[in-house]
């Protein structure tokens, strides 16, 4: 039986070849890892298959990575959303895209914070330093804790819209306004009625 959501070994045996240096061998069963995980279209396997191509593959690896991330943003696999956010800042910052890399550092940072991923929040915190952020206490709850694209949603919500219209206006799907709104809702402890409310305190 080879299925990759019962059993996703490619891409962790690609990152184990990379890592020993074997990058032929790594770059071989990542690409093999995509085709299985192209076919099974389940986020969690296809976000870290592209991942995996996305660091192989270095400075090339930038449109794999940001792939990586809308994947995942429209899932429940936090942690892979997380790790593929860190990965893309940091490959962002090497190719000189800083303030870019720096809100995808800080997002994946406070992601992997919320889920005690402590060593994945170094690397980011690590990382984050380099592209010139700010390395502040991580704010978890309230206003302060929403990420720019939660912040967007939730103003547009505030202001009367559908998430239908919020996509439209934003350019993104629906399943992806539900998401930043779901992960709002949770940091400022309210419903949709009592946004404008938490937004303006």
């Amino acid at each position: 039986m080879d299925s990759p959501t019962w059993c996703d070994w490619r891409a962790p045996t690609a990152e184990s070849l990379w890592a020993l240096g074997r990058v032929d061998e790594a770059w071989a069963v990542a690409r093999d890892g995509l085709e299985v995980a192209e076919r099974k279209a389940a986020a969690g396997v296809l976000g870290h298959a592209l991942r995996t191509i996305g660091e192989i593959a270095g400075a090339g690896g930038l449109d794999d990575l940001r792939r990586s991330v809308a994947v995942l943003e429209a899932s429940e696999a936090r942690l892979q959303e997380a790790r593929s956010r860190v990965a893309l800042g940091s490959a962002l910052r090497r190719t000189g895209q800083r303030a870019e890399g720096r809100e995808q550092l800080r997002i994946g940072r406070e992601l992997a914070h919320r889920l005690g991923a402590h060593a994945l929040t170094e690397r980011a915190s690590a990382e984050l330093a380099l592209a010139g952020g700010r390395v502040a206490r991580i704010d978890v709850t309230g206003v302060a804790a929403l990420t720019s694209a939660e912040r967007r949603v939730c103003e547009l919500a505030a202001g009367g819209l559908r998430n239908r219209d919020i996509a439209q206006r934003l350019f993104v799907t629906t399943k992806t306004v539900e998401v930043h709104l779901s992960r709002a809702y949770r940091k400022l402890g309210v419903g949709r009625d009592e946004l404008a409310t938490a937004l303006g305190s």
